[in-house]
């Protein structure tokens, strides 16, 4: 509203001083670089624009700086990758197979607070940066490491490993978050919504440098305006209709379809001598079946791709023409822009002047007229393009077809449970998997370099294993008690 009475106030200015339809090209573009400078410095006012990393570090000082002075510096200075911080700890592990069994431990709590960190976002249904979010993380990973460094990896971390891990998770977040909020920014922001509707705004300027404040430019943009509210109902029926097809594909029935299919991929990768992608795979099977999930769902074309978008943008063209055409009055054209427009926040409409039911009808007539003729000559140019199009990955309902991809600390099997399973209440709440061979996780038997051929779940209760500080236990500690002390999600 605000951009379309700054429009208006200048356009006026200038009309008063000139005649409608004799302003020279150069005119007419000095006059748009000057009303955008003004939606310019109006819609910056109003952005609010600090950025995630700054947001975040206001957050750093009231939520860590009281215990770690030094905190602001460590989050600007990037650790490079998780595993640095080990690096010295590592180093000290002699023994081939501990020093094997403690990097996939370092992988696992890696893999753990990725989860933790999706898993915190999907719950908050977060799309932009929120205060408070940062004290919650803080918490929660507070919670999970004590929970995994206590009585799963047991893992001896010093004090300034334990920060450095904080300081690792509170990078990923604002990367993460930064791309949310730009995405959140796009279709939100002031100057965002300036520089989506640009073309529009061009458009009344140049109407109204022609035509004035008259029902003959008003009938004009209107009839642009109609138009695309039209290609955003389409956009968003194209969009529920990809997902729809992306539900209706065999595969992606359930989780086990869709791991099916994902390890024939990785099958026939293989069997044409191509292996890179299955050792990704098992070097990190969370990552890499997400990744490959959102790549194909989101590639995926249908016969029927965008027949809905075509067939809406007629249909709606077809309804909304008619109630133009049968319209008794200037204010009842107003009233159906107005109506049609509703709910679409970023495509907002108010006329330039009160236009009465006593209007003069050679008025009335050369608006409908003009919102008419516009329609028709315009509407080829509000066709589809992929950019204009959402994904499927970024709705729920599709993700939730790929279930839960928590993995075994073992033999690193995904899990087979429902996507955010983990948060419900007593069985359910654990995750459940189709266990394969430990050794494609690198877990070898103690005392040798010969890799574990056998799935985790077939290990005996009376069987000793060695992880975390059990690694310097001769006896190791046995599975039967492993179970129950560190794996009982």
């Amino acid at each position: 509203m605000e951009f379309d009475n700054i429009i208006t106030v200048h356009l006026k200015s200038h009309l008063s001083e000139g005649v409608a339809g004799v302003f020279s090209e150069t005119v007419r573009k000095n006059i748009t670089v000057e009303i955008f400078d003004e939606l310019s410095k109006a819609g910056r006012a109003k952005d609010h624009d600090v950025p995630v990393r700054e947001k975040i570090k206001e957050a750093l000082r009231y939520e860590y700086l009281a215990a770690h002075p030094d905190i602001i510096d460590r989050f600007y200075a990037e650790i490079k990758s998780f595993e640095n911080i080990f690096a010295s700890f590592m180093q000290n592990v002699k023994d081939l197979v501990g020093a094997n069994q403690r990097a996939n431990e370092i992988d696992h709590l890696k893999s753990t607070i990725g989860s933790l960190l999706c898993r915190m976002l999907e719950q908050r249904k977060a799309d932009c940066y929120e205060d408070g979010i940062v004290g919650e993380l803080k918490h929660k990973l507070t919670h999970e490491l004590d929970k995994i460094i206590k009585h799963k990896l047991k893992l001896h971390m010093t004090p300034k490993q334990k920060i450095d891990v904080h300081v690792w998770t509170l990078q990923e977040f604002c990367k993460r978050v930064e791309v949310m909020q730009a995405e959140w920014d796009k279709k939100n922001k002031p100057s965002s919504i300036l520089n989506e509707n640009k073309d529009r705004y061009i458009h009344i300027i140049n109407t109204r440098l022609e035509h004035g404040f008259t029902c003959a430019a008003e009938g004009q943009i209107i009839g642009q305006h109609l138009l695309k509210v039209m290609q955003q109902k389409a956009i968003d029926a194209e969009n529920m209709e990809k997902i729809r097809a992306v539900e209706g594909l065999v595969w992606t029935t359930n989780s086990e379809k869709v791991r099916l299919k994902y390890f024939k991929h990785l099958a026939e990768q293989v069997a044409n001598d191509q292996k890179d992608e299955a050792v990704k795979h098992f070097q990190s099977p969370t990552e890499q079946i997400e990744a490959w999930y959102k790549k194909t769902v989101d590639d995926h074309r249908s016969e029927s791709f965008e027949n809905m978008f075509e067939s809406t943008l007629e249909k709606e063209f077809t309804s909304v023409f008619r109630k133009v055409e049968s319209a008794i009055d200037s204010a009842e054209l107003v009233s159906i822009t107005q109506k049609y427009s509703a709910g679409i926040e970023s495509l907002y409409y108010q006329p330039s002047s009160t236009f009465e039911e006593s209007a003069n009808t050679d008025d009335f007539n050369m608006m409908k007229k003009e919102i008419v003729d516009t329609m028709k000559k315009n509407k080829q140019a509000f066709r589809p393009s992929d950019e204009l199009f959402s994904r499927p990955s970024a709705d729920a309902g599709v993700m939730a077809r790929l279930g839960c991809t928590a993995r075994c600390f073992w033999c690193g099997a995904l899990c087979w449970g429902q996507r955010g399973h983990e948060a419900d209440q007593g069985e359910t709440r654990k995750h459940h998997s189709s266990h394969q061979p430990s050794g494609l996780r690198s877990v070898r038997y103690r005392g040798s370099r010969h890799l574990i051929s056998r799935p985790c779940h077939e290990l005996r209760d009376e069987d000793p294993v060695w992880f975390g500080e059990y690694h310097k236990s001769e006896e190791g500690i046995l599975w039967k008690e492993a179970k129950d002390q560190h794996f009982s999600d």
